[in-house]
């Protein structure tokens, strides 16, 4: 079988993982009072628990990302059969959860950062786009991913009896 709907979530699965490894290492999640904030700047954020919080979500789901890369790489590789339909079904799970994940840690950041910051120059910077954007291709990738779960089942990827 082709598995092109499997290669294109690849690609994607690439792609975000780029992104969101790009994102949670670079210093512009922030701009306040001039200067470029990241999650990784002790000095500037004193280690407040809601940030450690906000760097183990995204960290979680870079680490679920990654897993989905290795997953398809098998899956796309493997011949057609029960387990590499489970293989794929897991490939959609871990989707979900990375993406729940990486997109939780923007939303605690951003909600956070709206909280304490009383200065009409602060904004949010391109990092926290980056990371946002590869957590939402993880969402949107269940729909190939769908498609091949079910071109699978059609084309009877079940082993026989």
């Amino acid at each position: 079988m082709i598995k092109a709907f499997a290669k294109l979530t690849l690609l994607l699965t690439l792609i975000s993982c780029v992104f969101m490894i790009i994102g949670t290492a670079t210093k512009y999640w922030s701009l306040e009072h001039g200067k470029h904030v990241g999650l990784w700047q002790k000095a500037n954020h004193e280690l407040r628990p809601w940030l450690q919080a906000v760097r183990v979500l995204e960290i979680i789901g870079i680490f679920g990302a990654v897993f989905n890369f290795i997953l398809l790489i098998i899956y796309i590789k493997k011949e057609d059969g029960q387990t590499n339909l489970l293989r794929i079904r897991l490939v959609a799970l871990f989707s979900v959860i990375s993406a729940f994940f990486c997109i939780a840690g923007v939303i605690l950041y951003v909600g956070k950062k709206n909280a304490e910051l009383n200065c009409p120059d602060c904004t949010f910077g391109w990092s926290l786009v980056l990371t946002c954007s590869g957590g939402a291709i993880l969402a949107l990738m269940l729909l190939p991913i769908a498609v091949e779960i079910k071109r699978s089942r059609v084309l009877g990827s079940y082993e026989s009896i």
